[in-house]
This record gives structure tokens, C-alpha cells and sequence, in this order.
């Protein structure tokens, strides 16, 4: 008896202990799972403005070419971000931008040197960037977030020509060589508003500059899950 007597009072005090340090651990751990394991998930889609593919097709000739026409102002754009969370709602992540330059071509032209007349009826006259980059992003007011990022872009241009080589007349397709220096910045502000904890709709506008100079700015609604 003597002895269940002494050593009951020990074994209250070390289960106490257990029990305190295995709260403490766990409530530790579900803050810090809070603050880490956090994850960004948005799709953008909406309008933007093109600054750059007018008349000026950065020296490709005109006069022997079919298609190098002027894009329209206004554009489509869609956008994919997948960001982390870190400290201080700062966010590093993945970011994916689409920009669509295309117009319809329904005219006819003639090659007086190659006494040839080519139409083009209902063509589909199409460029494109695609944007593979890194992002930061800081939230520097309740729901308002700037954002930077570093990207390398895949272009699209197909442009029709028409030559004389070797006495006969050919038209060739080409498209813009990919080069390793397609390196460009972007720089975003968006602006949420919460319907739930996870689920936000927003507004957000983006600049995009190239190594050819400033591409074009959009404006897109975008829809952000958080978990």
C-alpha cells in the first residue's frame, strides 16, 4: 500500500507532462501547417491592349509578303497561377500567360514582278506569346497583391510570302526562329474579393515587357482557390 501510495502522485505527474508536451506539439504543429502549407490556384481570362504588332514587323519586308498585316488593339488573354505561400504573405510560384493576336484577312494582291495575284478569303491571320515564368507576389494591403515575374516566351507568328528563285515562283511559310534570349518581365496588381475562405473572385491588370520592348497591358477577372 505504502508503495502504490508514493508512486501514484510520479505517474499523475509524468502523464501530465506527456499529456501537456503532446497538446503543445500539436497545437504547434497545426500553426505552423497554417502558415506553410498554404497554396495559391487562379485562372485569369479577359481582354488586353496591343502596344507593339502594328506596321512595324521589326524589319520583315511588306512588299513581298501576304499576310503582314496590322493586329487589333484589342486582344485575348488567359492566364494560370499556382503560387506558395510563404512568411509575411509573401507568395513565390508558377506562372503560365497566354496573349492571342489574330484578324481576318479577306483581300487580294497582286505581284506585278511575278505577274501573280494571290487572295485570301476568310484566312485566319494568327500570332501568339506564351508566357513560362516564375512569380513573386507580396499582399501589401488586405486583399490588394503586387506581383512580379521573370518569364521566357514562345512565340507564334506564321507569315506567308511570295518569291522567285531560281525562275520559278514559290510561296513559303515561315515563322519567327525561337531564340534563347526570349526573356521578359511582367508586373500585376490584383485586387480580391472573398465569397469563402478558399474561394476568391478578383480583378487584376498586367504588364508585359519583352527584349523587342513593351508588349501590352492587360485587364482580366480571375478566380483564386486557396488550400
Amino acid at each position: 500500500m505504502k508503495d502504490i501510495l508514493i508512486k501514484t502522485p510520479i505517474h499523475f505527474k509524468i502523464s501530465g507532462i506527456i499529456l501537456f508536451l503532446a497538446i503543445f506539439v500539436t497545437q504547434n504543429f497545426q500553426a505552423q501547417e497554417k502558415i506553410t502549407d498554404r497554396f495559391d490556384f487562379s485562372v485569369a481570362y479577359g481582354i488586353g491592349y496591343n502596344n507593339r504588332w502594328g506596321r512595324d514587323f521589326g524589319g520583315i519586308p511588306d512588299y513581298k509578303n501576304l499576310n503582314l498585316e496590322e493586329f487589333p488593339k484589342i486582344i485575348g488573354v488567359f492566364e494560370l497561377n499556382f503560387l506558395y505561400r510563404l512568411k509575411e504573405n509573401r507568395f513565390i510560384g508558377l506562372n503560365y500567360s497566354k496573349l492571342n493576336y489574330s484578324n481576318t484577312l479577306n483581300e487580294s494582291r497582286y505581284f506585278q514582278f511575278q505577274d501573280v495575284m494571290v487572295i485570301l478569303d476568310n484566312y485566319k491571320n494568327l500570332h501568339t506569346y506564351q508566357y513560362f515564368g516564375i512569380q513573386f507576389r507580396q499582399e501589401f494591403l488586405p486583399m490588394f497583391h503586387f506581383g512580379v515575374g521573370l518569364n521566357y516566351y514562345v512565340h507564334q507568328f506564321n507569315y506567308l510570302s511570295l518569291e522567285t528563285k531560281y525562275g520559278t515562283t514559290s510561296f513559303i511559310g515561315e515563322d519567327w526562329k525561337q531564340r534563347l534570349d526570349d526573356l521578359g518581365l511582367s508586373a500585376s496588381i490584383d485586387y480580391y474579393f472573398p465569397i469563402k475562405s478558399y474561394v476568391q473572385i478578383g480583378l487584376r491588370t498586367k504588364g508585359f515587357l519583352t527584349m523587342m520592348g513593351f508588349e501590352a497591358i492587360t485587364l482580366t477577372p480571375v478566380l483564386k482557390f486557396s488550400f
